[in-house]
């Protein structure tokens, strides 16, 4: 077991030739000791301004340790490398973009030489061995301890491994990924909700909602296998979104120099503890004691009677236009996250909210689709009373199919203006965000299809000839030969090609994970998705709906993906699925909610389950560890969903209605998938 601390190790990496690190020093290193201090100290700072003092000291050093092997010439290369990889990276800032460009024309004015010198080096050494990003400096290191923690001994020839010792760093980060897979609920508890609660199926049994849980969630996991090339190894591919929860697992578990910035000389241990402290008494004020205070709508206490003032500044059931509207961070954070977004991408969702909730006030007020006899802004579906739509009214109860004549009997569905513009807002969201891959940031995404592509022809190729190999030798009656040759068909191309960055060359020292491991995982969760739709033939979803979720995926997923891990956001193709199954298939709301399930779900599953590699990847946990975890947790939450589901249906009186006495309501869950499948399939009545 190494005796080391977590993640401060300052060896340098494997590839080093450590005579020719020192022949290369002696030339540019202070040979006094005064000069030398000197030397290092003005580095230290240089090094805390450039990582905005975000960086903890080890990594710094760690840096300054790699400055004295660099020449003048070497760091110029290595700038004008990192500004043109940089190019049309959003997360790269522009001021830092300037001030390298000035910074290897030469010194400013009244700049020294020697502290220009300084500064050029430092810049290109910290960009090179470490991260061009202060926030991804922040969570992370430069080094890596194979050995946290690793304690073996053997048995008979077989080695038997334990882990002592206290708790360490990337066991913590295995364990959040690992709750991280099943944080949020399966996206298909709301198929199984819907169909329980508002189509009442009785032909539901255990066997069907445990497959499509497991279906549902499993392909998204192999998907995810496929992501690796484009939105966790590239180095722009930050994942804002995760961040916070990289830091504050670091901040618990590794240790660190007490450091004084800005005057503060805190720990970023006790910093949680403090504010920790902090948030929990507070946050009884607005979610215990004062309600009101976290939807704070307090320009509808003036005039509590006037309708409109209601219904534009009202949080509950109006628009919420209201520069103070919460003292409540969950409510404030609840579909975004002000602190890790980027600012272009979090000011831009600003610009269109303000938009939309604009053209919702007008779509309102001029009574588009009888828009204005709803409430403003609803997830719900309504009749032409005003009601809540039923839909048992109109559909058969054995098969789900429309029945035409009740539907005429009774209503069409009509939608609040706000959902009107959700809706409006998705159709604009899928060919912008094609338009954006392709005109912007299609660099390092083709860079990744050569990957993959050289990766797929190398694989094809060996098969190919191992298996040509393997039956010559049979025919020959040459077993031995043959199985030599079938383990010769072991893929050699890595998973790692084509990336040189720091981060990237640490991981090299853990085993990969092949990508044949999770297309299994994929193939598993498809033949399950088959067994639905041929073993449960209420569902009236034909086979072809499966392989075509599939191919749609294969179009959308990998630029959705790049865009939430360089912003923090994206958006799912449950819409875009609704709208193509709404043609294919009318009059058939339930096989919509099981396409759409598949639709949504393998990119937002594949996007969790990528973005837990990221957060892997950052804390160096063994990319093999992360698999295992991940399979085990996909398959753990779907077991529990399904348990979960069923008490809620059967056990919660009046789940899903207005009239709950503890208020378990459906509104941003199987209310609105509800109302998705009712309006789709009626799509070719509009």
């Amino acid at each position: 077991m190494s005796s080391q601390e977590p993640d401060i190790d300052n060896s340098p990496p494997v590839d080093d030739s450590p005579q020719e690190k020192s022949i290369e020093k002696k030339n540019v290193l202070p040979t006094t000791v005064h000069a030398a201090d000197d030397f290092e100290q003005k580095v230290v700072e240089k090094l805390g301004d450039i990582g905005n003092n975000t960086a903890p000291l080890n990594d710094i050093e760690y840096v300054m340790d790699k400055i004295g092997i660099l020449s003048v010439e070497e760091c110029k290369d290595i700038i004008r490398d990192l500004l043109k990889h940089h190019e049309y990276d959003y997360n790269f800032s522009d001021s830092q973009r300037k001030k390298l460009a000035a910074l290897i024309e030469g010194p400013s004015d009244n700049q020294a030489t020697e502290e220009w010198e300084l500064e050029l080096k430092t810049e290109a050494a910290i960009n090179k061995f470490f991260s061009p990003y202060p926030e991804v400096r922040a969570i992370t290191t430069p080094t890596d301890d194979v050995n946290i923690p690793y304690w073996s001994f053997t048995v008979r020839g077989q080695r038997v491994s334990l882990n002592p010792g206290p708790w360490t760093y990337k066991e913590q980060m295995l364990s959040t990924i690992i709750i991280d897979v099943g944080l949020t609920s399966a996206y298909c508890f709301w198929n199984i909700q819907t169909q329980t609660v508002y189509y009442k199926d009785k032909w539901l049994t255990p066997g069907y909602g445990i497959l499509l849980l497991l279906s549902t969630q499993l392909m998204g996991l192999g998907f995810s296998g496929l992501l690796r090339r484009f939105v966790v190894y590239p180095v722009e591919a930050i994942w804002p979104n995760i961040l916070p929860t990289v830091a504050l697992n670091r901040a618990l578990l590794v240790p660190e120099k007490t450091e004084t910035i800005h005057g503060w000389r805190l720990s970023r241990y006790k910093f949680f503890f403090l504010f920790f402290g902090g948030m929990f008494i507070y946050f009884w004020l607005p979610d215990f004691i004062f309600p009101a205070l976290s939807y704070f709508a307090w320009m509808t206490w003036i005039a509590p009677n006037n309708f409109n003032l209601n219904t534009i500044t009202g949080s509950t059931n109006g628009l919420g236009f209201n520069p103070i509207s919460t003292f409540d961070w969950n409510v404030l954070s609840a579909y975004s996250y002000p602190l890790a977004y980027p600012f272009f991408a979090f000011f831009q969702q600003f610009l269109g909210t303000l938009l939309a909730g604009l053209i919702i006030i007008a779509l309102y007020y001029t009574n588009t689709n009888w828009s204005a006899y709803l409430p403003i802004n609803s997830s719900g579906i309504f009749d032409n009373t005003g009601n809540s739509y039923n839909i048992t009214r109109v559909i058969s109860p054995d098969t789900g199919v429309l029945d035409e004549s009740a539907y005429e009997q009774y209503s069409p569905a009509f939608y609040s203006a706000g959902n009107l513009v959700v809706y409006g807002a998705f159709f604009a969201f899928y060919p912008l965000t094609m338009v954006f891959i392709i005109l912007d940031a299609w660099r390092p995404l083709l860079k990744a299809y050569k990957s993959m592509a050289n990766a797929a022809i190398s694989s094809t190729r060996k098969l190919l000839v191992g298996i040509k190999n393997t039956a010559s030798s049979l025919a020959r009656g040459d077993v031995r030969g043959a199985g030599r040759h079938l383990r010769s068909i072991n893929d050699e191309s890595s998973i790692y090609d084509g990336f040189d960055d720091p981060l990237t060359n640490l991981m090299r020292s853990y085993p990969e994970v092949p990508d044949w491991w999770f297309l299994i995982i994929a193939l598993v969760a498809f033949i399950f998705a088959i067994i639905i739709v041929t073993h449960w033939p209420q569902l009236n979803t034909p086979v072809w709906t499966v392989f075509f979720v599939i191919g749609l995926n294969l179009v959308f997923l990998i630029p959705m993906s790049y865009l939430y891990s360089i912003s923090g956001t994206t958006e799912g193709l449950n819409v875009v699925t609704e709208l193509i199954i709404g043609y294919a298939l009318p009059g058939h709301p339930e096989a919509l909610m099981f396409v759409k399930a598949f639709g949504y779900n393998i990119n937002g599953q594949a996007d969790n389950y990528v973005s837990d590699q990221k957060m892997g990847f950052y804390a160096k946990v063994p990319p093999r560890a992360m698999y295992r975890g991940q399979v085990l947790s996909a398959i753990i939450t779907a077991f529990v969903a399904y348990g979960v589901v069923q008490f809620a249906d059967t056990q919660i009186p009046g789940i899903c209605t207005p009239e709950q006495v503890s208020s378990f309501n459906c509104e941003n869950g199987s209310q609105v998938y509800f109302s998705a499948s009712v309006v789709w399939p009626d799509l070719s009545r509009y």
